[in-house]
């Protein structure tokens, strides 16, 4: 991002300056991050400190980066670029694919450098980040971007894979028993 993450004031001291949280309610929101991989902002809507809007309107003065509009900004021919699995672990959605390389990609939280070099490094792209929100982007994700077989198969779907196999297990022992 072109903001020094040194100069750049930290969010819960802005959502405290401009009154939408109190400083108990961000020391909570901190306590409950650390050794989780939650960001802050989730956190804080998540505990209902603050509304996604709100969240928005402080991380497009923190960002420097105005809210895109999904619907009118999203391009069809990229909705392959990034699988599913990937959408959903960083929030982002692809948007358009411009000239030099260049993707533009809408994200829940544009200064997630762990999940920009992710993309790029995936997409062989250069990102241009943009801000969007949570909600957005979950519909799009389930309207626009399709389902693949590494989506199925990730690691990050164990959990449903476990869900699946115990459930096609118990369907096989209630047809064994239903035959005898």
């Amino acid at each position: 991002m072109e903001n020094n993450m040194a100069t750049r004031k930290r969010l819960g001291d802005m959502l405290i300056d401009a009154g939408l949280i109190k400083e108990e309610e961000l020391d909570k929101a901190l306590k409950l991050q650390v050794g989780g991989n939650r960001r802050l902002g989730y956190l804080l809507i998540k505990l209902s400190f603050i509304t996604e809007e709100q969240l928005q309107s402080v991380l497009t003065k923190q960002l420097d980066l105005p809210i895109v509009d999904i619907q009118q900004e999203f391009s069809r021919e990229v909705k392959h670029i990034l699988p599913r699995y990937l959408c959903r672990k960083y929030n982002v959605i692809p948007l358009v694919l411009g000239n030099h390389n260049i993707l533009k990609i809408a994200m829940v939280d544009p200064s997630d450098s762990e999940a920009v070099a992710d993309i790029e490094q995936y997409t062989d792209k250069v990102l241009q980040p943009r801000l969007a929100s949570h909600s957005d982007i979950e519909t799009a994700i389930r309207k626009s971007i399709p389902w693949s077989f590494r989506d199925i198969f990730n690691p990050l779907n164990s959990q449903k894979l476990t869900a699946l196999a115990t459930a096609v297990a118990l369907i096989l022992v209630a047809i064994t028993i239903l035959q005898y």
